[in-house]
């Protein structure tokens, strides 16, 4: 047996607006720690400091726990179980000056809720931090850290200095390295010890994590492969968190993957994703925007919905995993993820206080991710759920109409080539030079104007304009309806709508629509075109009867052939590598 370190409490936040994640309490921050006059109390039932101990029960058989802590001053400790009804059980309590550790036998506590403690200075005293151990039967891990990145130099500049800060330690370098695969080849960085960087072809973000995961797997002592976007943000102490978690894993549960939940950046409070579920028809974001500040949302995440992959923003695998089930599908960019994650993980943990902020996907919206979306939307149906061409066909003619509504034809024309491609059966992922056909993707690109420009068109300030709401699924049905609609009976008002969440009942029976996006701060406009919207609709419904006639076909092929686009020979090639070093 061994004391293991479970983690240490963190008490600054490297995001502006983000304090009631970490303490709750009128103290002052400090440099070095919390200060508290005398008879103020802060207490750390948050989303970074909580103690999951049925979650711990679970995963590492750990029933009792160690809660050290160190400042300067007398304090009042208390250790409580923040239980299910909202009410709090007090476990115990201790009075100690400067430094003190509280033992906490777990057993008996109900499977949920949360353990947390809060602090009251009995004098003016300064609270420096603390951890929670644990002693079990630690298992060896080191960690291969993969960043796949695009143009993207001052993100990941940074996020290595954080690495660098966190991993100072000696230890820290025997335990963990940084793989950078840079799918532009023009990062520009300084030797380090702790990461490498690979330039690589620009094969997408499946092409980009697949080789870090070949690097990784190349190098034998590796235990697992931790896959992370280069525009995030995070704290060393959530790598550290899943470190200590992975040396602590029991048998049962030793070859799960662990998600890290997608907090929000310029809504840094705010949970945009904890796990998800593909469910053969959508990807569904698990405890989507709640609120972290609020204790009813800690315990949602204490117990939360079922899922089936994590995204890869944050998601650790064991090598085992690409040994036994292949690599990613060459899907260049979306649902490369998402498959991988139904393929390979049968076990998923996600946790509180194992999370980073990403800017909002809502915010991320191009019309190139039309193709990429729903090409490879099919392609995971077809593999992971039971054929239902119906359906799928009726999603289909649904998607082109959608976009036909909202007067975006460039993107109706995307939707139908998507499946176009897809009913090509995986020869079309074999044969394709994805680079060249993300090249021509581009090349449609939209007219951008600036807030200004497209305010005069508008008659009215665009920035103002409101994230939309999803409407119900009948008046979204409702209003793609408008496309057997005459031009004549379409009205010359504008309609003004936030690019990324644009429904149909907004632009409908609109004549001319402006989009803006407030995070990028420009937009475009679109026009009804009737004469376009046709051609379109008339080939929607020609492709709609091929996908039903083909689907079921084209579905077997996919699970039979793909498998052979996932081979380390396939991918070599693909990338134009010899085998992955082994340096």
């Amino acid at each position: 047996m061994e004391n293991v370190t479970l983690f240490r409490l963190q008490l600054k936040s490297r995001v502006a607006g983000a304090r009631e994640l970490f303490w709750r309490g009128n103290a002052q921050e400090r440099e070095n720690g919390i200060f508290l006059q005398a008879g103020e109390t802060v207490r750390f039932d948050t989303f970074f400091n909580l103690f999951s101990h049925a979650k711990y029960a679970q995963y590492c058989d750990i029933h009792s726990v160690v809660l050290s802590l160190r400042g300067e001053g007398k304090f009042l400790a208390r250790l409580y179980h923040a239980q299910a009804d909202g009410k709090d059980r007090l476990l115990r309590e201790l009075e100690f000056t400067d430094e003190a550790s509280l033992f906490a036998d777990l057993s008996a506590l109900p499977r949920e809720g949360f353990v947390f403690f809060s602090l009251t200075a009995l004098t003016d005293a300064l609270f420096c931090g603390g951890d929670y151990a644990a002693q079990v039967q630690a298992q060896p891990v080191k960690l291969g850290i993969v960043i796949c990145t695009y143009k993207r130099e001052s993100y990941v500049a940074d996020n290595l200095r954080r690495l660098e800060e966190g991993a100072a330690d000696r230890l820290w370098k025997e335990r963990l390295h940084v793989f950078v695969v840079d799918n532009a080849s023009t990062l520009s960085l300084p030797q380090s010890e702790l990461y490498s960087v690979f330039p690589n072809k620009n094969t997408g973000g499946s092409g980009g994590f697949t080789r870090g995961i070949l690097e990784v797997c190349s190098r034998k002592d590796y235990t697992h492969i931790l896959l992370m976007d280069d525009d995030v943000c995070f704290s060393f102490e959530t790598v550290e968190k899943t470190y200590a978690l992975l040396r602590c894993l029991n048998e049962k549960h030793r070859f799960a993957a662990v998600g890290g939940a997608m907090l929000i950046l310029d809504e840094p409070q705010t949970q945009y994703e904890f796990g998800a579920l593909f469910n053969g028809a959508s990807h569904i974001a698990n405890n989507t925007l709640l609120p972290l500040a609020e204790r009813a949302s800690l315990l949602k995440n204490e117990q939360p919905p079922k899922a089936n992959y994590n995204a890869w923003f944050y998601c650790c695998i064991p090598v085992q995993y690409p040994q036994a089930h292949g690599l990613p599908l060459p899907l260049f960019i979306k649902y490369d993820d998402i498959e991988y994650g139904l393929r390979c993980i049968k076990d998923l943990i996600v946790m509180n206080g194992i999370a980073l902020w990403h800017e909002d996907f809502r915010k991320k919206y191009s019309l190139m991710l039309e193709y990429y979306d729903k090409r490879n939307y099919f392609v995971t149906a077809a593999l992971h759920s039971r054929p239902k061409r119906f359906r799928n066909a009726a999603h289909l003619f649904y998607f082109v109409l959608k976009q036909l509504s909202l007067k975006r034809y460039d993107a109706a024309e995307l939707i139908l080539r998507a499946v176009e491609d897809f009913l090509r059966g995986p020869q079309f992922f074999a044969e394709t030079d994805c680079e060249q056909l993300n090249r021509e993707l581009l090349s449609r690109r939209l007219t951008f104007l600036d807030a200004e420009e497209l305010s005069r068109i508008a008659g009215k300030d665009v920035r103002s304009v409101q994230a939309h709401k999803k409407p119900s699924a009948l008046s979204r049905a409702m209003a793609v309806l408008e496309n057997y609609l005459p031009a004549f009976l379409f009205s010359s008002e504008i309609a003004v709508c936030d690019d990324a969440t644009a429904q149909s009942t907004h632009t409908f029976r609109r004549k001319k629509c402006v989009y803006y996006n407030p995070s990028s701060g420009i937009g475009y406009v679109c026009e009804l075109d009737a004469k376009r919207r046709n051609k379109l609709r008339r080939r929607a419904f020609r492709l709609f009867f091929r996908f039903l006639k083909n689907y079921k076909k084209t579905a077997t092929l996919y699970r039979r052939y793909a498998p052979a686009l996932c081979t380390t020979a396939a991918w070599e090639a693909r990338l134009g590598l010899v085998p992955a070093s082994k340096n």
